[in-house]
């Protein structure tokens, strides 16, 4: 499995992240934390997918991988990634969302809408549960709601 993601192939690769979202073990984990580095964007995003929102395991691992997409070039495997984060409740990924928000509504992408809807409660809770709660958590909740009004 491990040699077959280090395959010269772009499509072999691929084909490896499409499927090990779907296998629920640490090796095929450790593959697609693997893949998530590749130099090819589609190998990237789909190995972020299977980590973000095929796996429901919450390890450091998965998440420091995911965290290593946050800056990604490629739009979609950056967007798998908050999503990713977004879904396991990690409200660090609050900026990073809020910059894909911010992107001209023709030009953003619905994963970020649905990463937004998947962080508003869990700030929420935060908001109303914290004796002096964080100015930039407020103002993140008011930039969510203005964007899924």
């Amino acid at each position: 499995c491990l040699e077959l993601a280090k395959h010269d192939s772009n499509l072999i690769r691929l084909s490896m992240a499409r499927c090990l979202g779907f296998v629920d073990s640490p090796k095929a984990r450790r593959v697609l934390i693997k893949l998530s580095r590749d130099n090819d964007d589609d190998v990237r995003n789909w190995a972020t997918f299977g980590l973000g929102s095929q796996c429901e395991n919450n390890t450091k691992e998965i998440r420091a991988a995911l965290y290593d997409r946050l800056n990604d070039d490629d739009e979609e495997t950056r967007n798998e990634a908050i999503l990713g984060l977004a879904r396991r409740k990690i409200l660090d990924v609050l900026p990073a969302l809020l910059q894909e928000l911010s992107a001209k509504p023709a030009d953003r992408s619905p994963l970020a809408t649905e990463s937004a809807r998947e962080l508003l409660e869990p700030l929420r809770e935060m908001v109303t549960t914290t004796e002096e709660p964080n100015q930039a958590v407020k103002n993140g909740i008011k930039e969510i709601e203005k964007f899924l009004d």
